[in-house]
Order: C-alpha cells, then sequence, then structure tokens
C-alpha cells in the first residue's frame, strides 16, 4: 500500500508540536521523496545526501572491527572552494561563559535554507539513504543505498549528479550493483572512485572499492579491504580502517599500490586539505591504544610513503569527525566528537601539523558533530543536537574569528526527525549544500533531502 502523508503526518514526522505549519516547500519536498517521484515544478530543486552511519555505531568509541566503517568517509576536492575570499583563522579558545541553545550567539547568515529531495530511482522502491557527496568536474556526485521494502535489507546502491548543488538526477540504476552500500565517494578528472561494503555473509561485509569514469557503469577493480578514498587532483587515495590500516594510492583508479603501513588505526574519514604551501591527506579517527584520544594520520601529497600520526592535544576519549582548510588559506579547523552523546572537541592549526585544543567552543553538550565546508564567511559548521526533547536536531554553526555563531534552523520544520548524519559541501558562490537522510517512524521511507543554504 503506497504511503501519501498528510500534512499531519509531516508535522508528525518532523517533530512539529501543536498548530506549528510545515514550510511549504519542505512539506512538497518531502511528499515528493516518500512518493518515491520527482516534482517538477518552478521552485529551484536542492539536493541531499551523506554517510548512512548509525548513531550507537558513532558514538560507541570505544567499539573496535568496522565500527569506524559504520561512519563513512565524506571528501571534499580542493577545485570548490572559493578563489577570493576573507581570511578566517581560528585561533581563540573556547569562551568560559555559561552558553545553552538558548543564550547563544547567533548570525544572520547563511538563513536562507532552500529544501528539496533527490529521491530513489523508481517508484517501487521504498527510500534511500546518501551515504557521501563530492566535487565532480564543475559540478557534484552523490552516491547512497536505495532500499526495496520497509525491512531495508534489501538493497542496492545509487548515484546523482548535480551540476550546482540544486537540482539533482539519478544516473545509476545499475542492478549488477545489488547489494553494494556505498560509503565514500571521490574524484577527479580521471573518474570516479567509490568505497563500500557488499555482502559476505550474515555476520561479516566484503569491502570493496569501484570506478566510474561518468558515474554510470561502475567496475570493481580493489581487493584490499578499504573503504575509505580521497581525490588528489592527479590520484586517488584508499585507506583500510582497523588492527592493520593501510593506505592505497592509484594514479587512475584501476590499479592500486599500497603506500603505507599505519598499524593500529580506526579511521573515519579521509581528507584533502591544503595546508602551507600545498595540500595534505588526512585520515582521522581514533587509536585505541591511546585511550581513544583523537587522532590524525597525515602526509604530504607529494610524498605519500610518509605519514604521521598526530595525537592531538588534549584529546580523550572521542572520535574525530572531520577536518577542513579554510577557504583563504589562513588555518585549518577540526572537530571531534567526545564522550557518549556527546560533546564537540575542536582543535586549530595552520599548517596541518601543530595543533591547538580550543576545549568545547560550543558550551553544552548533546552535540554530534558532523562536517565542516569552508565559505568566504568562515567554517560552516553543521551537527546533530540530542536530549531527551530531541533525538536528532539539525544544528549548525559559523565559525569566525575564533567565534561559533549558531546560525537558526528551527525554521526548517525539522524537530525530532532521526537525522543519520549531514554532510556538507561549499558552493563557489559562497554558499553551502547542506545534505542529510531524515528517519522516520518504523515502516516509513527513509528520505533524501538537501538544502541550499546562503
Amino acid at each position: 500500500m503506497t504511503f501519501r502523508p498528510t500534512d499531519e503526518d509531516i508535522a508528525r514526522m518532523l517533530g512539529a508540536r501543536g498548530s506549528r505549519e510545515v514550510p511549504a516547500d519542505l512539506r512538497d519536498a518531502i511528499e515528493a521523496a516518500v512518493l518515491g517521484e520527482q516534482r517538477r515544478t518552478r521552485r529551484a530543486r536542492r539536493s541531499i545526501g551523506r554517510p548512512t552511519l548509525l548513531l550507537a555505531a558513532a558514538v560507541a568509541l570505544g567499539a573496535v572491527g568496522g565500527a569506524a566503517s559504520l561512519i563513512g568517509s565524506q571528501l571534499r576536492s580542493p577545485q570548490h572552494a572559493p578563489a577570493v575570499v576573507e581570511p578566517s583563522v581560528v585561533t581563540a579558545t573556547a569562551s568560559p561563559r555559561s552558553i545553552s541553545p538558548s543564550n547563544e550567539p547567533t548570525t544572520t547568515l547563511f538563513a536562507d535554507w532552500k529544501p528539496s529531495t533527490i529521491g530513489p530511482s523508481t517508484r517501487s522502491a521504498f527510500g534511500a539513504v546518501v551515504s557521501d557527496l563530492a566535487a565532480f568536474g564543475d559540478g557534484y556526485i552523490a552516491v547512497g543505498t536505495e532500499y526495496s521494502d520497509s525491512t531495508l535489507t534489501v538493497s542496492k546502491a545509487i548515484a546523482w549528479t548535480s551540476d550546482d548543488g540544486s537540482a539533482w538526477r539519478v544516473v545509476s540504476n545499475d542492478q549488477d550493483l545489488a547489494g553494494f552500500s556505498p560509503t565514500a565517494v571521490a574524484a577527479n578528472d580521471a573518474g570516479i572512485v567509490l568505497g563500500g561494503f557488499y555482502p559476505s555473509d550474515n555476520v561479516s561485509e566484503a569491502p570493496a572499492i569501484l570506478f566510474s569514469t561518468d558515474g554510470r557503469a561502475r567496475t570493481k577493480v580493489a581487493k584490499f579491504p578499504a573503504t575509505l578514498v580521497a581525490a588528489l587532483p592527479d590520484r586517488f587515495i584508499a585507506a583500510a580502517s582497523g588492527e592493520k590500516a593501510t593506505i592505497w594510492s592509484s594514479s587512475d583508479g584501476h590499479e592500486w599500490a599500497k603506500v603505507a603501513d599505519l598499524g593500529q588505526a580506526w579511521i573515519s574519514r579521509l581528507r584533502v586539505v591544503r595546508a602551507g604551501d600545498g595540500l595534505r591527506v588526512a585520515a582521522i579517527g581514533t587509536q585505541i591504544d591511546g585511550f581513544n584520544a583523537g587522532t590524525m594520520w597525515t602526509a604530504s601529497a607529494s610524498k605519500l610513503d610518509a605519514w604521521q600520526r598526530l595525537d592531538l592535544e588534549d584529546g580523550s576519549y572521542e572520535w574525530m569527525r572531520d577536518v577542513a582548510a579554510s577557504a583563504s588559506d589562513e588555518g585549518l579547523l577540526g572537530l571531534a566528537m567526545r564522550g557518549y552523546c556527546c560533546r564537540v572537541h575542536a582543535w586549530s592549526s595552520t599548517d596541518g601539523l601543530a595543533w591547538h585544543s580550543l576545549g568545547d567552543p560550543v558550551g553544552y553538550g548533546g552535540i554530534q558533530p558532523e562536517s565542516i565546508a569552508p565559505t568566504p564567511s568562515g567554517f560552516f559548521v553543521s551537527g546533530i543536537q540530542h536530549s531527551d526533547e530531541l533525538n536528532g536536531k539539525l544544528r549548525a554553526w559559523l565559525v569566525r574569528g575564533g567565534e561559533w555563531l549558531s546560525v537558526p534552523t528551527d525554521k526548517l520544520g525539522i524537530g525530532v526527525s532521526q537525522i543519520r548524519s549531514i554532510a556538507v559541501e561549499p558552493r563557489p558562490d559562497g554558499s553551502v549544500v547542506v545534505m542529510t537522510t531524515l528517519d522516520f517512524a518504523e515502516g516509513q521511507p527513509p528520505v533524501p533531502m538537501a538544502w541550499v543554504v546562503r
């Protein structure tokens, strides 16, 4: 039976209380996604996407095995950073004053959120979850998993592309990829690589790397157990996480060679960042033998066989979530989630090697930091707020000059929806694509959503 949500259903899904009105554009976008179809209107469509991480896996910081893989990987290609920007360097420590969601400083920037959906490939599909997003050519590519029914057990990979981050189209519906669950995507001029899993048996999964020249036809190319990928201008990087973590490199996406052994490394993401005079690759996560201290392994893009382990200042019982360089190349910002649901821990750096702890700049708990996008206005930071009343509220901050300014999200109509995770990607005009998957009640489809935020 087809589930067609009423206004009351959508309001309940989104956490609207009483007579609170759900914004019309958001209601239309969600209805289109739930029905598994794209509605063509004159309104500009914006899209969504991102890693399918379960909160329990993300906050179980002491977990081993495949836990890091569940967090996925979101990668940003340097070509989408704005060319001319004002400096935005994070150097100040967190303010000692008492801060709560009701009295934290706010900003009027990024107040315009335009939603859209990037629904499943067919009307018969139950729903889709976006796993990751990457710059591709002059546009973007997102990958995810599409489900056939409410059990969420029968799945296949799906891909979408966009020229500008606003309007999205399905570009892959390959039945040969049945069962594959992508967790990461990266692209350069040579093509696109995907990291993810194929089902192996009832208790384990088989990691795999796929390659595509256009996002449509994809080929399994790697036999090593890597699921995390990143792209430099002239090559691809992949990482295998675990007791014997390894780094791999490929110039064409087909032939891969191991370039480094990291030892015990629980990696959650691979990033390419500009630091100093060049690019660096950062593998971020946690180190089990370091009391779960936030840890980074990094190497120069020109010397990928020489990796350094950085145990970041004041790290303890946490998992690094993201790292990004400012759009003006004046500094870097790193984020970790500390404790079991959870607090923010942030660091700043000027060279990607020496990192200074900023403590918890948000100032209150219940925040699961997710992703960073460098913009001309500063770092756009996304996160998920958890509390007794809220179990998955979308939150955002603008970080500039050492200040963390809350970006109001209350008017988006999203309240207690289960947000799987969040990806953010800068656009050349200084705006941001925010992508997430809304998880509603059991038996209802997961809805991939996106906003272009100005």
